[in-house]
């Protein structure tokens, strides 16, 4: 069985103690069977610490039975129990020297050990950067390590026996007193404080000081106090604050968006302006991740951008759009770098700027551009009708003016009339292209004022419908006309509408052959966004409209001079008139055509 090291040395020394108890009795009982006896008995104690414990106590032991057994018996023989007792105490003795030489010899050399481990600890605690010092229960220095003075410049000795607040800044004084305190109050508890120190010089610098409570301690008796020169720490930190108080201004008063992204592609910080951009609060926004907030129209173009930074670490003028917290498109110019540490992407930096002023001026000076080449296209368009167009009637009427006048006296009046008939048309007519071309003018030049009034319909029709009457006498075409079911009132400029059923009217006429006919329809048809509308219908039986020419209908910069079936001369000019008159009404003007088969135009318009 294994008995403890403590256990052993007790149990020797009561061993020990019976062992000279017993000698004691037997020499008071010299010669009696008692004293034999309590000798017998001296001998199991000593037994049993030479099987269960050190041979020191044994020696010990044999050493006493050796004089104990001389006194008592007597010197009789070398080889009686006397010359045995006289030879074990010699034995005893010097087994004895020579452990206790060795003892000796065990204690120097701890001595030394423990002189070798000093010097180590000083020497460690001389090049150490944290100073170990000791307070007492009423806050006095009982020892401070000797590197105080490398540090702070302070001697040991001058130090020890003074307040341990002495050299504690006066602005620190309050809080570290109170930590103190509190550190009084709770035995073996460790506290952390940072404080400004004053050395020798005057000078201060700042120190962390790790203190532990071991009052309890029989050996430290005071708390136990390790703190380390942090002044250039300090002044680093104060630093890096002061460049990250300097970023974060800059960050927060940039008019770009500046938004900080991890790996992953979620928002980690955005600035001010980025707040006011999107709509979100901070909270709401950290977090997100980034692709969530483009427009989805904007999301596969997106895409290469960001492949572009994870194979070039960075790209540059990604312009798309971005859906604010309102749900408004706002279009943004952005340019992102990539953030690496040790080789290892952590994130990326977007600059994000608002462009939707400036797409918007974008947008203005396309349509601007559209609108000057749909002008250059008007202004080729005019010059045309007024050089070609315009001019080719007139001719006509010059030529027939001139037959008028050579061979009047030589024609009979039947010859007459015909040619007076046909000046008339080939006047009525150009009269007609001239106006539509005034009028079409002032439309083009913001000169013709749009000025809608409550009109019953059927009195808007009823004058142009008897002009249509008259022209299709001359072709003898006959006109039918489908009463309205009800009185219908629009909204409408008359001067407008008049020109649309003039231009309607004479246009069936024209494309309509001699002896073929003309209908014209009233009726509500289709309710459309919660309004009532009433088309009219102006159905020919006219030549019909390709296909292809009817796609190019009311396109300025497509129109075509087609002839009428009796030669009237036309330019398609009156079409566009009509349809731009319509459409400053909210209304719609439709058609539908095959080539050799009828044409019928509809306007609709809103109901009141």
């Amino acid at each position: 069985m294994q008995i403890p090291g403590e256990m052993k040395k007790k149990i020797g020394k009561i061993n020990s103690v019976l062992a000279l108890f017993f000698f004691c009795v037997s020499i008071l009982s010299v010669g009696s069977f008692v004293g034999q006896l309590f000798l017998l008995f001296s001998v199991f104690p000593v037994l049993l610490i030479v099987w269960h414990f050190a041979l020191k106590y044994a020696i010990g032991a044999f050493v006493l039975i050796g004089i104990i057994s001389s006194y008592r018996l007597g010197v009789e023989s070398m080889f009686d129990f006397l010359g045995i007792s006289y030879l074990l105490v010699s034995v005893g003795i010097a087994v004895g020297l020579y452990l206790l030489k060795r003892h000796y010899r065990y204690l120097h050399l701890k001595v030394e050990d423990l002189n070798r481990f000093k010097a180590r600890q000083d020497t460690m605690l001389e090049n150490s950067t944290d100073i170990m010092a000791i307070i007492d229960r009423d806050g006095l220095i009982t020892y401070t390590s000797s590197n105080v003075k490398a540090h702070f410049g302070w001697i040991p000795k001058d130090v020890v026996g003074k307040e341990g607040w002495i050299a504690v800044h006066p602005d620190d004084l309050s809080k570290t007193k109170e930590r103190f305190k509190s550190l009084l109050n709770h035995p073996s508890e460790i506290d952390n404080i940072d404080f400004r120190f004053k050395c020798a010089d005057g000078t201060y610098k700042y120190v962390n000081l790790s203190a532990v409570n071991m009052l309890h301690d029989p050996i430290i008796k005071g708390i136990l106090v390790n703190y380390r020169d942090i002044d250039q720490q300090k002044k680093t930190e104060q630093a890096l604050l002061a460049n990250e108080y300097k970023y974060r201004i800059l960050f927060e008063n940039m008019q770009d968006t500046i938004c900080m992204l991890d790996k992953e592609g979620c928002i980690t910080d955005i600035n001010e302006a980025g707040i006011q951009l999107m709509g979100y609060s901070r909270q709401e926004i950290i977090g997100m991740k980034v692709a969530q907030l483009v427009h989805p129209e904007d999301r596969e173009k997106s895409k290469k951008y960001f492949e572009e930074l994870n194979n070039k670490g960075r790209y540059s003028r990604y312009e798309g759009r971005v859906v604010a917290k309102s749900g408004k498109p706002i279009w943004v110019q952005v340019d992102s770098s990539e953030f690496v540490r040790d080789g290892i992407k952590i994130g990326s930096q977007d600059i994000v700027r608002d462009i939707s002023d400036q797409k918007e001026v974008e947008y203005k000076m396309r349509q601007q551009n559209k609108k000057l080449q749909e002008l250059n296209v008007t202004k080729d368009k005019f010059f045309s009708i007024i050089s070609h167009d315009l001019r080719s009637p007139f001719n006509s009427i010059l030529g027939l003016t001139s037959l008028l006048d050579a061979r009047y006296d030589n024609w009979d009046d039947k010859k007459k009339k015909e040619y007076i008939k046909r000046l008339k048309i080939e006047t009525c007519m150009t009269y007609k292209l001239l106006d539509n071309l005034l009028e079409w003018a002032s439309i083009q030049t913001q000169r013709m004022h749009f000025n809608p009034q409550k009109h019953l319909l059927q009195e808007l029709v009823k004058d142009e419908i008897c002009l249509l009457e008259e022209l299709a006498a001359n072709k003898n075409i006959s006109v039918h006309r489908i009463a309205c079911q009800e009185d219908y009132f629009v909204n409408a400029d008359k001067n407008m509408i008049s020109t649309v059923f003039r231009n309607l009217f004479s246009n069936a006429v024209k494309f309509t052959p001699e002896n073929g006919s003309i209908s014209i329809s009233c009726q509500k048809h289709f309710v459309q966004d919660q309004k009532q509308y009433v088309q009219i219908a102006v159905t020919d039986s006219g030549v019909g409209i390709p296909a292809e020419q009817l796609q190019k209908l009311f396109k300025l910069q497509d129109l075509v001079s087609t002839k009428g079936t009796a030669g009237e001369i036309g330019t398609g000019l009156g079409l566009i008139l009509c349809k731009e008159f319509i459409d400053k009404h909210g209304g719609i003007l439709d058609v539908k055509s095959q080539k050799g088969q009828s044409s019928t135009f509809t306007v609709s318009l809103e109901l009141i």
